[in-house]
């Protein structure tokens, strides 16, 4: 499906006697779970703990079929909405592509996130399948989202070979987890990378933002060679802080299972902070002094 497939909001409204879930796409249909019926994949349990949150559909709730407005919702599972808002969540997955109903994304991603983790004979089809939806959204909101899914259970899997190809397709991303992701392959930080990261995680009293805004590939240009001359790398090792980094983890529950996901996190980390700051700022100058030159050349 194409980024086109984001400006086509039509859906079919099905009939109270009709199948709720027939319009829904088979590649979406596929990474879904069901407790009950014909599509039933998964089994009816009482949850652990109170916090758990039921991802499995079903098959005998009652859906109202009336379209509703898809941004008004606020809900992560499906035991606690209302017949209204899983009739709009079954109307959004048969156009998973649009990019505002972002609390049914992250409702669809703990489905594909359970296929990633549970149905090897599932695994590139949920894999495509976040990719496909972080290429089509535009929305910082929405790339966190699938970023954050991915990557943390592929961290969790110890699947360096599908890590690596996730953070390749996931590079522009803003989400601090792509650098934690990096740190765990062993990978540095490009230009860009820093560019990217900087923009959304550093404070704007601590760096002037305008030159990465305005002249991103020229900021990317000159960070590398800043990364180059200050701390003789071409790339910056994130993995170098490691152990200083805090552990980040929570709890995912299938049925009565229960999935501990945990990573490094170096979102705190002073002197990898501190040190994006000091290479920014000389990549600042060093801009600063190449447009004045520029504008200097057009004058003469």
């Amino acid at each position: 499906m194409t980024k086109n497939s984001l400006v086509k909001n039509n859906y079919k409204i099905y009939k109270p006697e009709d199948n709720p879930f027939a319009y829904i796409p088979m590649d979406v249909l596929n990474l879904l779970w069901f407790m009950d019926g014909p599509l039933k994949n998964c089994n009816r349990f009482k949850p652990a703990i109170s916090l758990e949150l039921p991802i499995c559909l079903d098959y005998n709730w009652d859906y109202d079929n009336e379209p509703r407005d898809f941004k008004s919702f606020r809900f992560y599972d499906y035991k606690s909405m209302k017949p209204e808002e899983r009739g709009a969540y079954i109307l959004w997955l048969q156009n998973i592509y649009r990019d505002s109903e972002t609390y049914f994304l992250r409702l669809f991603l703990l489905n594909v996130s359970r296929c990633l983790l549970e149905c090897p004979e599932k695994f590139d089809a949920a894999f495509n399948m976040i990719i496909s939806l972080y290429n089509a959204y535009e929305s910082n909101g929405a790339k966190n989202d699938c970023a954050d899914k991915l990557l943390t259970d592929l961290i969790y899997l110890d699947d360096k070979y599908m890590l690596k190809k996730a953070v390749d397709s996931m590079r522009d991303c803003r989400n601090s987890i792509v650098v934690d992701a990096l740190a765990y392959l062993e990978e540095g930080m490009t230009g860009m990378d820093i560019v990217n990261y900087a923009t959304e995680n550093l404070k704007n009293k601590e760096i002037n933002k305008k030159y990465l805004k305005e002249h991103t590939d020229l900021m990317a240009y000159e960070i590398t060679n800043a990364i180059n001359k200050i701390f003789g790398f071409d790339r910056y090792p994130v993995h170098m802080h490691k152990s200083k980094s805090e552990i980040t983890s929570y709890d995912i529950y299938i049925e009565s299972k229960v999935i501990k996901i945990k990573y490094c996190s170096y979102y705190g980390v002073k002197d990898f902070h501190n040190n994006l700051i000091t290479i920014i700022k000389y990549a600042n100058e060093q801009v600063k002094l190449q447009l004045k030159q520029n504008r200097a050349t057009k004058k003469k």
